[in-house]
């Protein structure tokens, strides 16, 4: 499938440019930060980036994902993927952004949100080198009324019936996000990207969602 082929040609550009932001973002939150908040949560992030960057550096000293330890690739990428829905639950609790500034709010959300693009990354390739079916969600939602949040309760049953990985990313919430989006030419919310390949633009129920995931595209 050409777009599928094309994804596997950006895929390791993209996350050279994600190392960069990150990176970059990381510099700009070493200043002094009083609010303890604000300190959880950016602890959170510096862990979640610790083990992504570790991992990372792991297979790139072994040139790729071992075939022979793909059990081990899968816990460590689950692993980080469990760390970044403890920090999503951070950021949207009632006092969280009440206690903390707003451009530094701004500022989390949009590394939480290029932490989880990297990780969607990571699950490509993991599945791509050991062939593993974990069934990804790249989901994009937005203020549309109620649907997107419809549709996140959708999407919760979807995680709990088919341990499914839901990376939710506000649409556009930043120019440094703006790539994938147009990669995928995501234009309303809510929106859903199945296993890489199967776009969903508006609501979706549960019968729906459910059969594009167990539909298992032949790899090119």
């Amino acid at each position: 499938m050409v777009k599928k082929r094309k994804f596997r040609q950006h895929i390791f550009f993209i996350l050279l440019a994600l190392l960069l932001l990150v990176f970059i973002a990381g510099i700009l939150l070493g200043r002094n930060i009083s609010n303890e908040k604000l300190d959880e949560i950016t602890m959170f992030i510096k862990n979640s980036e610790l083990n992504t960057e570790s991992y990372l550096i792991e297979q790139e000293l072994f040139g790729t994902v071992d075939k022979t330890n793909c059990d081990l690739s899968k816990a460590r990428v689950g692993d980080i993927s469990s760390q970044l829905v403890l920090l999503g639950r951070k950021l949207t609790e009632s006092d969280i952004k009440e206690s903390i500034d707003k451009t530094e709010y701004s500022f989390l959300k949009l590394k939480y949100h290029l932490m989880q693009i990297k990780i969607y990354l990571l699950f490509y390739n993991l599945n791509q080198e050991c062939n593993i079916k974990s069934p990804v969600v790249l989901y994009y939602y937005g203020d549309d009324g109620g649907l997107s949040q419809q549709q996140g309760y959708i999407l919760d049953k979807i995680v709990e019936d088919y341990d499914a990985n839901v990376f939710a990313i506000e649409y556009n919430y930043s120019k440094e996000l703006s790539f994938l989006e147009l990669y995928y030419n995501i234009k309303t919310t809510p929106s859903m990207i199945i296993n890489y390949d199967e776009i969903i633009e508006g609501p979706a129920d549960y019968e729906t969602i459910r059969n594009k995931l167990e539909e298992q595209p032949e790899k090119d």
